[in-house]
């Protein structure tokens, strides 16, 4: 079974080495098995990895990947008993996606949990051309002058620069890069333990679940609390929280990827998140929590003790009595007499939602919504009472300094990470702590830098902090966002090809969808002469002769009710064949729908229709594999000199039509087997 294989592909996996069996293109996320490898994986599986009957290949390929290319708590984290990926862009999972052709199982089985079913691809299309697909078009980011160019080119859109309302007073210092990782994380703790120790709110910012989990941990060693924002659950659904504590006298806040928060990092601190935060709690307390309602359980255990309950310490000020008292008249208005049905205990969501209601300035008039509004303008006050001093003794201090552990595949999230600090003109600084021992600049060729810091004998411990080398990186950076660009490009250039036959098929569908029950007669029978015009010209010669015997056959395959006579057909000439063979074919057409419609009426359109839609969606899917596959061998023929385009754009038109015939033909094919239910049955 495809699990089990799953499973001894891991388990052979982790026997092979890199360099003996196999080898790894880190920057083309490919591995190549060696003719060592291919040896001792088949004496182990004993059989060939490419038996047409028994294939090990895949399994054998995607086990390695898995083990090379992808690890946890990096490009994905294990949540209970599943794998989700991690987007390398956001730091937030992608919930619902899994890797195709294998790889997820593969991923599963090398971290021992229950291989899922492989999934199918029925459908895709690329952002590029989900979007082209809007009439209009438009967008507002901080960082989309860098790819300006690439806007312009495949949407057509200019990119336009807004000057900051405010002058940034953020320093960006340049980078500072080391040998090793080991010296670079440890230099940055240094710098965190030592603007820390003043009192000044410090963001890290990492490109991987793994790093976030391992500096926290460094900082707890070294005795500094850090709250740390990534992709796992139990710090995702805290991201709130977390945010709106960041910019507070001596936090500490380690983080993956800052794209898509969504909120500033206010110094001082948010007295408005914290006080949402403070009077859901005292309504979570007063028991307004329904733990039994739908959508409370499997967070963390109990949705109300465990996500709702904040540590005092995390407030910046106790309660008064009178914003206790405003929470306590909150709860209850919440938890009133429950005559019209809608008061009581609710669903944690939906609490969450009132608070946020009631923390607008929008008119309302429930009695439950205002008093929650009163109690929350209370705390927001109070709290605000602490966190504006804190706010002009953090800007004293500097404001913000953001530390970057690494420099990212583009320039676009290692901006957003800087712009966390410095905002609506407020103080702040940045750093980058780099290695060169860093994914990115392994990968696309940091071997000069390297060259040049053992020529000058530079200790793994001591820092490259100059300009040049700033500029030495971005080269490397620039570098590697050309090469996703051109890798976009391709994607985007091909997909073109295969948007206009996704274009056709939709167009098929809604046709068919939308189509009455004559038209659908009218395809049908259109469908059963093209699938004729398909058959007869395989039995008779180029001289003429006709094969009454085997065109008998093969047009009984289709049609089985079909009135077809082998020596007759045998002495005619080609165009009689053909319109014989036409009279027969509609003639047991007509003769399937009355023995179809007698059972009952307009059953025979009705499958017609439903067959003719799953045939195209089957071999659609099948047909987008297979364009992958084309995709991949044509890009290896640049390398003979020939135009990849054309020739993909040819052959895809050669397979397109091949598809379209397959489901027409199994269309007609599976109509014509179709047999209704046994008489007195309702189905």
């Amino acid at each position: 079974a495809p699990k089990d294989k799953y499973e001894i592909a891991a388990q052979l996996a982790t026997v092979l080495k890199q360099g003996t069996h196999y080898e790894v293109d880190e920057k083309g996320q490919q591995i190549t098995i060696t003719d060592t490898g291919f040896r001792d994986a088949e004496r182990v599986v004993g059989k060939s990895l490419f038996d047409p009957n028994d294939p090990w290949a895949p399994f054998v390929m995607n086990a390695i990947k898995a083990k090379a290319l992808f690890e946890a708590d990096v490009q994905y984290i294990v949540k209970g008993n599943e794998v989700a990926i991690v987007d390398t862009f956001t730091g937030r999972v992608m919930e619902g996606r899994r890797y195709s052709d294998g790889l997820h199982q593969s991923i599963e089985a090398k971290e021992g949990i229950v291989v899922g079913t492989e999934s199918q691809v029925i459908a895709t299309v690329t952002y590029q051309s989900l979007f082209r697909t809007f009439s209009k078009l438009c967008g507002m980011t901080g960082t989309a002058m860098s790819d300006a160019k690439e806007f312009r080119k495949v949407y057509g859109l200019p990119v336009t620069s807004i000057p900051t309302a405010l002058p940034v007073a953020r320093r960006d210092y340049p980078d500072v890069v080391f040998k090793t990782k080991e010296a670079k994380v440890n230099a940055m703790l240094n710098e965190v333990a030592r603007v820390h120790e003043a009192g000044r709110p410090v963001l890290i910012g990492t490109t991987s679940v793994q790093d976030s989990e391992e500096i926290a941990g460094a900082l707890s060693d070294r005795g500094i609390l850090a709250r740390v924002l990534n992709a796992k659950p139990e710090n995702c659904d805290r991201e709130g929280e977390v945010i709106s504590q960041a910019g507070r006298i001596g936090a500490v806040t380690v983080a993956t990827n800052m794209a898509g928060r969504g909120t500033d990092i206010l110094l001082g601190g948010s007295a408005a998140v914290m006080a949402k935060l403070r009077i859901r709690d005292g309504l979570v307390s007063a028991g307004c929590v329904d733990e039994s309602a739908e959508g409370t359980e499997g967070i963390e255990g109990s949705a109300a003790m465990k996500v709702s309950l904040m540590d005092d310490s995390f407030f910046p000020a106790p309660l008064s009595p009178n914003a206790e008292g405003g929470i306590a008249t909150a709860a209850a208005a919440l938890l009133s007499d429950g005559s019209d049905g809608g008061d009581g205990p609710l669903p944690l969501l939906e609490l969450e939602e009132l608070v946020s209601i009631a923390a607008e300035k929008a008119p309302i008039s429930d009695p439950a919504v205002l008093a929650i509004r009163a109690a929350y303008n209370t705390i927001k006050a109070e709290f605000a009472a602490v966190v504006d001093p804190e706010k002009e003794a953090v800007r004293k201090l500097g404001g913000l300094y953001v530390v970057g552990t690494e420099r990212h595949e583009s320039s676009r999230i290692d901006d957003q990470l800087r712009g966390r600090s410095g905002r609506q003109g407020d103080p702040g600084a940045s750093r980058f702590f780099l290695s060169l021992d860093d994914k990115t600049l392994r990968t696309f060729g940091a071997d000069r830098l390297k060259s040049i810091m053992d020529s000058f004998r530079v200790s793994d411990d001591m820092p490259l902090e100059a300009k040049m080398v700033t500029d030495a990186i971005d080269k490397v950076q620039n570098k590697v966002e050309e090469y996703y660009s051109e890798i976009r490009e391709q994607v985007f250039t091909f997909d073109e090809v295969l948007s206009t036959q996704r274009d056709n098929i939709y167009t098929r569908r809604v046709n068919l969808l939308a189509a009455s029950d004559d038209d659908i007669l009218s395809t049908f029978k259109t469908y059963s002469q093209e699938t004729l015009a398909d058959i007869v010209p395989n039995y008779i010669t180029a001289e003429g002769a006709v094969n009454g015997t085997g065109l008998q056959a093969k047009v009984q395959q289709y049609f089985p009710n079909s009135a077809v006579d082998a020596a007759a057909m045998d002495n005619m000439k080609r165009p009689e064949v053909e319109a014989y063979l036409d009279a027969a074919v509609l003639k047991a057409v007509d003769e399937k729908m009355t023995a179809v419609d007698a059972w009952r009426p307009g059953q025979f359109a009705r499958v017609a229709k439903y067959l003719s839609l799953v045939q195209i969606d089957n071999n659609w899917s099948d047909h987008l594999k297979n364009m992958n596959f084309l995709k991949e061998s044509v890009i290896l023929r640049k390398y003979q000199g020939r135009d990849v385009l054309q020739e993909y754009v040819t052959e895809g038109v050669g397979m397109f039509e091949t598809f379209l015939a397959n489901s027409r033909r199994s269309t007609v094919f599976s109509l014509m087997a179709y047999t209704t239910p046994p008489s007195g049955s309702s189905s």
